[in-house]
């Protein structure tokens, strides 16, 4: 249970960060798009960089929500499938973002991560009540 701890905290202090970074860039990117000088090339960066920080934001939040749950053994049925949605959201956001270079790591990373978190879901729900997830 250590580990799943130091996970928590880990996630808690990466989420801080990433929200700080989200809300800083909302206000550049509001700022910029007031700016009757800004290019619609500049305007779209922005929008794409407030949406990958935010996709990140909601899947940290339920990261931290999917290990806390498993530490109390609590866990909601629909966790294990929120967290594919959001994963993937996130990929989607920074691929937009910074191009489809890096797609087949970023994909083998998710599908890792997402394994691990399919089997501490599966210690809480050993029936596999998540039929449309991997």
């Amino acid at each position: 249970m250590e580990k799943i701890n130091n996970e928590i905290e880990d996630y808690k202090t990466i989420y801080e960060e990433m929200k700080e970074k989200w809300e800083s860039s909302n206000r550049t990117r509001d700022m910029l798009l007031m700016c009757p000088d800004i290019t619609e090339e500049e305007k779209q960066e922005q929008t794409l960089l407030y949406n990958s920080f935010k996709c990140k934001v909601a899947l940290l939040a339920h990261e931290i929500k999917f290990l806390t749950q498993y530490k109390t053994g609590e866990m909601e049925a629909n966790m294990l499938t929120k967290m594919n949605e959001l994963m993937m959201d996130s990929l989607e956001a920074d691929w937009v973002l910074l191009g489809q270079e890096d797609i087949k790591e970023d994909s083998e990373l998710a599908i890792d991560s997402y394994e691990y978190y399919k089997d501490l879901f599966n210690e809480h729900h050993p029936s596999g009540s998540h039929h449309n997830c991997r």
